[in-house]
């Protein structure tokens, strides 16, 4: 009797939708990022405002010699310009400070995602079990060596930006609210320790693509394209094809 041609055992290949929710995240960050950067002018008006007012103030006292008393009727309607002014900054601020804490959570969350998904290809088992309960800068500087790769450097750039990143990240998530004595006009002094500027939101979005782009390289894999594609939309939907496991010869 004649064996059946070993096609006849081989499983066609497996076609599937996968979710790339690192890839959302990351272009979600840049729109945050950009929807800062929109606001800023308006900050910056807003600021100028108020200068100008202070000025004035500081124009009467001076006539007056800091007798704040004998100035008071010229004072008191610029002292009312200048709450006012303080308020407008703060509505000015709001969307600033809401893309750049938006930027830094989805900037994290864009990397935690990638790294679960390279884990999710190289690792199987207990490994990958007790992968997943690390913390998110333990797992970047873990899983190249665990495939036989340099890693990363965690004194030396990307991964010290990455550590930055983290920080800014919790510091927002965990968030207790911070108080300090008023100073005109009313900004708190404590933003750039939270890392809510425009600037750290920059490197935040920086150090996604400075991560991402290293470990591709170490994995002799191509840099995600959509890591490549300027601010807009991208597809989430992911189709891939998987080659099943065969039979063996009985």
């Amino acid at each position: 009797m004649v064996d059946p041609p070993d096609f006849q055992y081989v499983k066609p290949p497996a076609y599937v939708t996968a979710l790339k929710l690192d890839a959302m995240y990351c272009h979600a960050a840049r729109k945050c990022c950009d929807k800062a950067r929109k606001a800023e002018p308006k900050v910056q008006r807003a600021l100028k405002h108020f200068e100008r007012l202070e000025d004035q103030s500081r124009r009467i006292l001076a006539k007056y010699e800091g007798d704040a008393y004998k100035a008071y009727d010229k004072l008191e309607p610029i002292y009312i310009q200048m709450q006012g002014a303080s308020e407008r900054i703060a509505f000015a601020y709001s969307p600033l400070l809401e893309g750049v804490a938006c930027t830094h959570i989805l900037c994290a969350a864009a990397l935690e995602g990638h790294i679960n998904s390279r884990a999710d290809e190289l690792l199987t088992g207990k490994l990958h079990r007790k992968f997943e309960a690390i913390n998110l800068e333990f797992k970047w500087l873990l899983l190249p060596r665990l495939v036989g790769k340099s890693g990363f450097d965690p004194g030396a750039q990307p991964f010290q930006g990455f550590s930055r990143l983290v920080k800014f990240r919790n510091a927002l998530v965990h968030y207790r609210e911070r108080k300090e004595p008023w100073k005109d006009p009313g900004i708190p002094t404590f933003l750039e320790t939270l890392g809510l500027t425009i600037a750290e939101a920059a490197k935040s979005l920086d150090c996604v693509s400075a991560m991402i782009s290293s470990l591709a390289v170490q994995l002799n894999q191509e840099v995600p394209y959509w890591l490549q594609h300027d601010t807009g939309e991208i597809v989430c939907f992911d189709f891939q094809c998987e080659d099943p496991v065969q039979p063996t010869a009985g």
